[in-house]
């Protein structure tokens, strides 16, 4: 008997071998599939806790927690991740609350939500997509190299106004 998770496994085992997919999503168009797709959370499924890997994963399920990589991550649409995320690749078409490092790109492509702050040298938004958090873009390679200079203290997001705006409250 053929259950619907063995479906969805043949499905997911066939596109990931393939040299290239249509995403009928994103008007039909041709993208690269990952030849090196090491796990797969898929829809239903729910990860809670520290998620490390090397490679490309995909989750299409529920994560809550931390996410670590030094490869891509994919959130199809439907996804919910409520973690911090630090990788080199994200592609996000699903719902992410947290914050972002990716040290190459962060892709958002609609219909994705990305609520928290980004850090990144590259960024691509398709229209369609909800984005709430700030940005900041740097080159993680100038900083890996200049980082004994750099004060350890420094918040990249600080939780206070750095400067107080003419006139406030405070008798100023």
């Amino acid at each position: 008997m053929i259950t619907r998770r063995d479906r969805e496994q043949r499905e997911f085992t066939a596109s990931a071998v393939d040299a290239k997919f249509d995403d009928p999503a994103h008007g039909g168009r041709m993208m690269e599939a990952p030849t090196d797709m090491n796990a797969f959370i898929g829809k239903g499924s729910e990860f809670v806790g520290k998620l490390t890997f090397e490679g490309t994963v995909r989750i299409d399920g529920k994560v809550e927690g931390e996410i670590f990589s030094k490869g891509t991550l994919v959130i199809g649409e439907g996804a919910q991740i409520k973690a911090k995320v630090n990788v080199d690749t994200v592609i996000i078409s699903g719902t992410i609350t947290g914050n972002v490092v990716a040290k190459k790109l962060i892709e958002m492509r609609s219909p994705g939500h990305l609520y928290g702050n980004i850090r990144t040298p590259a960024l691509q938004i398709e229209k369609g997509v909800t984005f709430e958090g700030s940005c900041k873009m740097e080159n993680f390679d100038k900083l890996e190299e200049s980082e004994p200079a750099r004060d350890k203290n420094i918040k990249m997001f600080p939780e206070e106004p750095i400067m107080k705006p003419k006139g406030d409250a405070d008798g100023e």
